[in-house]
């Protein structure tokens, strides 16, 4: 599932093009960078379920994975799925979108029809986290943007 949203910068004096759209790239990588250390994660703790609307699995399931490792938590059955996701991503972006290639078990992308689409939960995000994403994304390019010196010519 991929986050969309839009920002529509106008009149923006004294900021060149190339250096808008360099910084655009930057920071919407860091947003990428900051979903996946403190978004991501919250897709593995109790509520998520609630939260994301993960599909249900079945009681044999729950039943199973509670008896072999004893936990009922979501999207996670030995933890497996869970330490590949987490531990790194691989981050790339332009200035129109940035992306995090992540590694992943044999198995995420092996289903049967009716089965759960493992990789939809693991990326799906709320809209309060959309929200805030581009609350961030805004207020930072905002800073960067003020910061920047630019040269005056005057006459």
């Amino acid at each position: 599932m991929a986050v969309r949203g839009s920002i529509t910068y106008v009149g923006m004096d004294g900021v060149k093009p190339a250096a808008l759209r360099q910084a655009i790239k930057d920071l919407l990588q860091q947003e990428v960078a900051g979903w996946h250390d403190n978004t991501l994660p919250r897709h593995f703790a109790r509520g998520a379920k609630q939260r994301y609307g993960y599909k249900d699995r079945s009681p044999r399931y729950e039943k199973t994975k509670k008896r072999i490792h004893g936990h009922t938590r979501p999207l996670e059955f030995s933890g497996t799925l869970k330490q590949q996701i987490l531990r790194k991503a691989r981050i790339s972006g332009t200035s129109k979108r940035a992306t995090a290639a992540m590694d992943v078990p044999r198995y995420f992308f092996q289903y049967k029809p009716g089965q759960p689409d493992k990789a939809a939960e693991v990326t799906a995000v709320t809209p309060a986290e959309v929200t805030g994403m581009a609350v961030s994304l805004d207020r930072n390019l905002r800073i960067r943007i003020n910061t920047t010196e630019t040269k005056k010519t005057r006459v």
